[in-house]
C-alpha cells in the first residue's frame, strides 16, 4: 500500500491515548518513507519482481526510523526559511520523533505483512506475522476502525477538557459569592440594607473638630470660633 492513507489509523490512535508523547507528524513521515521502495519498484527503476523489499523488514524499519529525524528536521528548517508557518511541524523532542517513527515504521511492516504475499519469506521467522487468510479490505478496514477509535477518544478528552474548565468556572463563581457575603457583613447598616434609611437623622454625624496637620503628627482639635457680636 504505497502511500495510503490506511496506515495513519495506528497513529491517530497512538496520539489520542498519549497525545503528550507521540509525534503524528514523524509517524506519517515515517510511513511514507518506508513507501519510497515499492514506489520505485513500480515504476520499474529496480526489480519488480517483488514490490516490497529490504525497507519492509524489522532491520529495514528501524533505519527508516532513524532517517525520519533528518527529514523531520529539514522539513522543519525549510518551513522556516520560507516563513511557512502553517506548514511548520510541531516541536517536539529527538526522542518523542524516534520512538514515533519507529512505531510507524514496525506497524507498517506488520499490517502490510497480513496483504502482501511477497514479505512472506521477510517474516517467516516471526510467528503471527506470516500472511494469513485475511482479505486485504479487512486490513484496510481494521485500519479504519483504528481512526474511528481515536476519533472517539479525542473526543471524550474534549468533553473532559470542557466540563474541567465548566468546574473551575463554577468553582470561582462560588468563592467569588462567599467572598462578597463576607465583605457585606462587614459594611454598616446603611449599605447593606438601604431600604431601612428613612431619614438622614440615621446616619452617623462625623465628628469635624479633629484635623490633621498637613505635614503629619497628631491630629490637633480645631477651636471653634467665637460668634462675633
Amino acid at each position: 500500500m504505497p502511500f495510503t492513507p490506511y496506515h495513519f489509523g495506528a497513529g491517530a490512535l497512538a496520539k489520542s491515548i498519549a497525545p503528550r508523547h507521540f509525534s503524528f507528524t514523524a509517524f506519517a513521515v515515517s510511513n511514507v518513507l518506508i513507501d519510497v521502495e515499492p514506489l520505485v519498484r513500480m515504476l520499474g527503476l529496480l526489480d519488480d519482481t517483488i514490490l516490497h523489499g529490504p525497507t519492509h523488514t524489522f532491520p529495514g524499519a528501524v533505519v527508516i526510523a532513524a532517517l525520519t529525524l533528518p527529514a523531520v528536521r529539514l522539513w522543519d528548517r525549510t518551513a522556516a526559511a520560507l516563513r511557512l508557518t502553517g506548514l511548520r511541524p510541531p516541536a517536539v523532542p529527538t526522542w518523542m520523533v524516534l520512538t514515533s517513527a519507529l512505531v510507524g515504521t514496525v506497524s507498517h511492516v506488520i499490517l502490510d505483512s497480513w496483504m502482501h504475499a511477497d514479505m512472506a519469506e521477510h517474516v517467516a521467522r516471526y510467528p503471527g506475522l506470516t500472511k494469513a487468510d485475511i482479505p486485504p479490505y479487512q486490513v484496510e478496514l481494521f485500519c479504519v476502525e483504528l481512526a474511528q477509535y481515536a476519533l472517539l477518544i479525542y473526543l471524550a478528552r474534549l468533553a473532559w477538557r470542557l466540563a474541567g474548565r465548566g468546574r473551575a468556572a463554577w468553582r470561582r463563581r462560588k468563592s467569588a459569592t462567599k467572598r462578597r457575603e463576607w465583605n457585606e457583613a462587614d459594611w454598616p447598616e446603611f449599605l447593606r440594607n438601604p431600604g431601612s434609611v428613612v431619614d438622614q437623622k440615621d446616619f452617623p454625624k462625623p465628628d469635624l473638630s479633629l484635623d490633621i496637620h498637613p505635614w503629619g503628627g497628631r491630629p490637633r482639635r480645631i477651636k471653634p470660633k467665637e460668634p462675633t457680636s
